[in-house]
Protein backbone atom coordinates (compact mmCIF):
# COMPACT_ATOMS: atom_id res chain seq x y z
CA UNK A 1 0.00 0.00 0.00
CA UNK A 2 1.32 3.24 -0.90
CA UNK A 3 1.96 5.70 1.55
CA UNK A 4 1.24 9.98 1.47
CA UNK A 5 3.57 12.10 2.34
CA UNK A 6 2.11 15.69 4.08
CA UNK A 7 3.91 17.16 1.30
CA UNK A 8 1.17 15.19 -0.85
CA UNK A 9 -1.74 15.33 0.87
CA UNK A 10 -1.20 19.73 1.43
CA UNK A 11 -0.02 21.21 -1.86
CA UNK A 12 -2.75 18.09 -3.66
CA UNK A 13 -0.34 19.13 -7.03
CA UNK A 14 2.32 16.53 -8.50
CA UNK A 15 4.73 19.17 -9.12
CA UNK A 16 5.37 19.19 -5.07
CA UNK A 17 5.14 15.30 -4.45
CA UNK A 18 8.28 13.62 -4.15
CA UNK A 19 8.55 10.69 -7.25
CA UNK A 20 7.82 7.14 -5.35
CA UNK A 21 10.61 4.32 -7.08
CA UNK A 22 8.29 2.57 -9.76
CA UNK A 23 6.22 5.66 -10.59
CA UNK A 24 5.62 6.58 -13.94
CA UNK A 25 7.08 10.26 -13.00
CA UNK A 26 10.39 9.00 -12.29
CA UNK A 27 10.75 6.62 -15.69
CA UNK A 28 10.47 10.31 -17.31
CA UNK A 29 13.25 11.98 -15.54
CA UNK A 30 11.44 12.98 -12.25
CA UNK A 31 8.56 15.29 -13.94
CA UNK A 32 5.11 14.04 -14.16
CA UNK A 33 3.72 13.59 -17.64
CA UNK A 34 0.03 14.27 -18.09
CA UNK A 35 -2.67 11.08 -17.86
CA UNK A 36 -5.23 10.22 -20.56
CA UNK A 37 -7.88 10.86 -18.14
CA UNK A 38 -7.67 14.64 -17.70
CA UNK A 39 -10.40 16.54 -16.29
CA UNK A 40 -11.74 17.59 -19.74
CA UNK A 41 -12.09 13.55 -20.61
CA UNK A 42 -13.43 12.98 -17.32
CA UNK A 43 -16.83 14.63 -16.96
CA UNK A 44 -18.11 13.76 -20.84
CA UNK A 45 -17.07 10.25 -19.55
CA UNK A 46 -18.82 10.04 -16.58
CA UNK A 47 -21.97 11.53 -18.09
CA UNK A 48 -21.88 9.35 -21.14
CA UNK A 49 -22.05 6.52 -18.34
CA UNK A 50 -24.62 7.83 -16.47
CA UNK A 51 -26.25 7.96 -19.19
CA UNK A 52 -25.91 4.61 -20.31
CA UNK A 53 -26.40 3.38 -16.25
CA UNK A 54 -29.95 5.42 -17.23
CA UNK A 55 -31.14 3.80 -20.39
CA UNK A 56 -29.81 0.11 -19.37
CA UNK A 57 -32.45 0.85 -16.34
CA UNK A 58 -35.56 2.18 -18.47
CA UNK A 59 -34.47 -1.12 -20.49
CA UNK A 60 -34.76 -3.04 -17.80
CA UNK A 61 -37.57 -1.52 -16.36
CA UNK A 62 -39.37 -2.08 -19.90
CA UNK A 63 -38.49 -5.29 -20.43
CA UNK A 64 -39.97 -6.00 -16.77
CA UNK A 65 -43.02 -4.24 -16.93
CA UNK A 66 -43.66 -6.04 -20.39
CA UNK A 67 -43.22 -9.38 -19.43
CA UNK A 68 -45.81 -8.43 -16.28
CA UNK A 69 -48.20 -7.46 -19.08
CA UNK A 70 -48.16 -9.56 -21.27
CA UNK A 71 -48.34 -12.55 -17.97
CA UNK A 72 -51.53 -10.73 -16.70
CA UNK A 73 -53.29 -10.85 -20.41
CA UNK A 74 -52.68 -14.69 -20.34
CA UNK A 75 -54.03 -14.42 -17.15
CA UNK A 76 -57.02 -12.37 -17.78
CA UNK A 77 -57.16 -14.66 -20.94
CA UNK A 78 -57.07 -18.36 -18.91
CA UNK A 79 -59.87 -16.60 -16.41
CA UNK A 80 -61.92 -15.37 -19.46
CA UNK A 81 -62.07 -19.10 -20.97
CA UNK A 82 -63.05 -20.12 -17.90
CA UNK A 83 -65.95 -18.24 -17.44
CA UNK A 84 -67.17 -18.99 -21.32
CA UNK A 85 -66.75 -22.79 -20.04
CA UNK A 86 -68.42 -22.34 -16.94
CA UNK A 87 -71.38 -20.25 -18.50
CA UNK A 88 -71.66 -22.85 -21.38
CA UNK A 89 -72.37 -25.73 -19.22
CA UNK A 90 -74.53 -24.06 -17.00
CA UNK A 91 -76.50 -22.61 -20.45
CA UNK A 92 -76.36 -26.67 -21.51
CA UNK A 93 -77.99 -27.53 -18.04
CA UNK A 94 -80.39 -25.09 -18.40
CA UNK A 95 -81.54 -26.15 -22.32
CA UNK A 96 -81.76 -29.76 -21.15
CA UNK A 97 -83.98 -28.76 -18.07
CA UNK A 98 -86.37 -27.21 -20.06
CA UNK A 99 -86.45 -29.73 -22.36
CA UNK A 100 -86.95 -31.48 -19.87
CA UNK A 101 -90.21 -29.69 -18.21
CA UNK A 102 -91.57 -29.56 -21.85
CA UNK A 103 -91.45 -33.17 -22.32
CA UNK A 104 -92.96 -33.80 -18.73
CA UNK A 105 -95.77 -31.17 -19.76
CA UNK A 106 -96.44 -32.98 -22.78
CA UNK A 107 -96.45 -36.01 -20.85
CA UNK A 108 -99.11 -34.81 -18.54
CA UNK A 109 -101.36 -33.71 -21.09
CA UNK A 110 -101.39 -37.05 -22.40
CA UNK A 111 -101.92 -38.50 -19.78
CA UNK A 112 -104.78 -35.81 -18.26
CA UNK A 113 -106.69 -37.12 -21.63
CA UNK A 114 -105.98 -33.64 -23.32
CA UNK A 115 -106.03 -35.18 -26.64
CA UNK A 116 -107.15 -32.11 -28.77
CA UNK A 117 -107.25 -28.42 -28.38
CA UNK A 118 -110.98 -28.12 -28.16
CA UNK A 119 -109.89 -30.30 -24.70
CA UNK A 120 -107.77 -27.68 -23.61
CA UNK A 121 -110.42 -24.92 -24.01
CA UNK A 122 -112.97 -26.97 -22.40
CA UNK A 123 -110.79 -27.50 -19.62
CA UNK A 124 -110.34 -23.86 -19.47
CA UNK A 125 -113.91 -22.64 -19.87
CA UNK A 126 -114.69 -25.02 -17.26
CA UNK A 127 -111.74 -23.23 -14.33
CA UNK A 128 -113.25 -20.04 -15.52
CA UNK A 129 -116.65 -20.79 -14.54
CA UNK A 130 -115.72 -22.52 -11.23
CA UNK A 131 -111.98 -21.10 -10.22
CA UNK A 132 -112.02 -23.12 -7.21
CA UNK A 133 -111.40 -26.63 -8.70
CA UNK A 134 -108.36 -27.40 -8.04
CA UNK A 135 -107.99 -30.51 -9.97
CA UNK A 136 -108.49 -28.58 -13.56
CA UNK A 137 -105.90 -26.21 -12.27
CA UNK A 138 -103.63 -28.88 -11.30
CA UNK A 139 -104.03 -30.43 -14.71
CA UNK A 140 -103.68 -27.38 -16.70
CA UNK A 141 -100.63 -26.53 -14.30
CA UNK A 142 -102.55 -23.19 -13.39
CA UNK A 143 -101.92 -21.50 -10.35
CA UNK A 144 -103.72 -18.98 -8.04
CA UNK A 145 -102.64 -15.91 -10.38
CA UNK A 146 -104.39 -16.69 -12.95
CA UNK A 147 -107.62 -18.43 -11.10
CA UNK A 148 -107.90 -15.53 -8.39
CA UNK A 149 -109.39 -12.36 -10.00
CA UNK A 150 -107.80 -9.81 -8.03
CA UNK A 151 -104.72 -10.94 -8.44
CA UNK A 152 -104.73 -11.50 -12.08
CA UNK A 153 -106.07 -7.87 -12.61
CA UNK A 154 -103.65 -6.20 -10.16
CA UNK A 155 -101.21 -5.44 -12.98
CA UNK A 156 -103.60 -4.36 -14.97
CA UNK A 157 -105.45 -1.69 -12.05
CA UNK A 158 -102.01 -0.57 -11.78
CA UNK A 159 -100.87 0.10 -15.51
CA UNK A 160 -103.86 1.96 -15.27
CA UNK A 161 -103.60 3.74 -12.34
CA UNK A 162 -99.71 4.68 -12.73
CA UNK A 163 -99.57 5.08 -16.62
CA UNK A 164 -102.68 5.78 -18.32
CA UNK A 165 -104.93 8.15 -15.73
CA UNK A 166 -102.00 10.58 -15.26
CA UNK A 167 -101.16 10.52 -19.16
CA UNK A 168 -104.33 11.66 -19.75
CA UNK A 169 -104.62 14.03 -17.09
CA UNK A 170 -101.50 16.23 -18.43
CA UNK A 171 -103.22 16.16 -22.19
CA UNK A 172 -106.40 17.72 -20.80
Amino acid sequence: MRAFLPTQVTTGTAEHSPALPGDAATAHGGAHAPGPWGPRRTIPLLVGCGLFLAATIAGGTWAILADLRNRALGSAERELQNIVMVLAEQTDRTFQSIELVQKSLTDHVRDAAINSGEDYVRLLETLHQDPGRTDIAWLLGIDEDVTNEDIRLTEVRNWIDRLVVPTMAQRH
